[in-house]
């Protein structure tokens, strides 16, 4: 999926493992119960999505995806 572009996708429940989301656009995505753990994602930019929380959010930001917004390390959605 590298440089794929999804805006407004739903991948709630998706098995993503080994997908390579390395330089894509994720945005407006829900991605509620998904292993993000289990894709590469270095370089892929993530704005405005649901079921992401703050620990999501800093696991892919040391990852080397590129975040919107802020994170808030002490505050967590989960």
């Amino acid at each position: 999926m590298g440089r794929a572009k999804l805006t407004n996708a739903t991948l709630n429940d998706s098995d993503l493992s080994g997908a390579d989301f390395r330089e894509a656009t994720l945005h407006g995505a829900t991605m509620n119960r998904v292993d993000l753990s289990a894709i590469l994602v270095k370089g892929a930019k993530f704005g405005q999505n649901e079921g992401l929380n703050n620990s999501d959010r800093i696991k892919l930001k040391a990852r080397g995806a590129i975040l919107e917004g802020r994170i808030n390390p002490l505050r967590d959605s989960s």
